[in-house]
């Protein structure tokens, strides 16, 4: 795309307990680096963005969070499937499932099978990019006073500003870098001129593919 300011930032938000970036855990630089430069899709990424997801889970879990108690973890179609299928690989007792969002989007169906999330204490939120946060804002008013945690694989800081700030849910944000770099123009996915996270595909189409 046309207009593009890359700029890579490795620090984000780190002053605030909240936030958990895992850039230094093994293995998550080479692969988010293969997913950034991936413009073909199909297996490949989707291979790449479970095992990242089996990764920094197993960091979550290994820094203390047991994770399985009355918690449910919903994928963010389309992106964020592929991720939490990692993060299920290694929380096979807990409800999954996939929220009604974005391109995938059924309008006569709700965000979420609010009946089905009664008994749910926790909630784990995957999404495989944070852009401007909007996504993941969704879920937060949607789920006011739950306890949340939010993966994604790349995160842009003025994303994550908007979700600490809009919030009074006790949440936990991990991902795996962060990118404040941007890019603008036509996208023939959908069909206008749009700004973006820079250095990085078009990940719901990518993994789609």
């Amino acid at each position: 795309m046309a207009g593009e300011k890359a700029s890579v930032s490795k620090e984000v938000c780190l002053s605030d307990p909240r936030v958990f970036p895992h850039g230094d855990v093994p293995g998550v630089h080479p692969l988010i680096e293969k997913i950034r430069a991936d413009r073909t899709g199909g297996y490949p990424i989707r291979k790449r963005l479970k095992a990242l997801g089996i990764i920094m889970g197993g960091r979550w879990l290994e820094d203390g969070e047991k994770g399985q108690d009355r918690t449910t973890l919903i994928s963010v179609p389309r992106s964020g499937i592929p991720l939490s299928e990692g993060l299920y690989h290694l929380l096979p007792s807990c409800p999954y499932i996939q929220a009604n969002c974005g391109l995938c989007r059924d309008p006569g169906k709700p965000l979420l099978p609010f009946e089905k999330l009664k008994n749910s204490g926790k909630f784990v939120i995957v999404d495989s990019v944070i852009f401007t946060g909007a996504t993941i804002i969704q879920f937060l008013n949607a789920l006011e006073g739950a306890k949340i945690t939010i993966f994604a694989a790349v995160v842009a800081p003025n994303g994550v500003k908007n979700i600490l700030s809009q919030t009074k849910n006790d949440i936990e944000i991990h991902f795996g870098e962060s990118e404040s770099g941007t890019k603008t123009g036509w996208d023939p996915h959908f069909y206008r001129v749009r700004t973006s996270m820079a250095n990085i595909g078009n990940i719901g189409y990518l993994v789609s593919r």
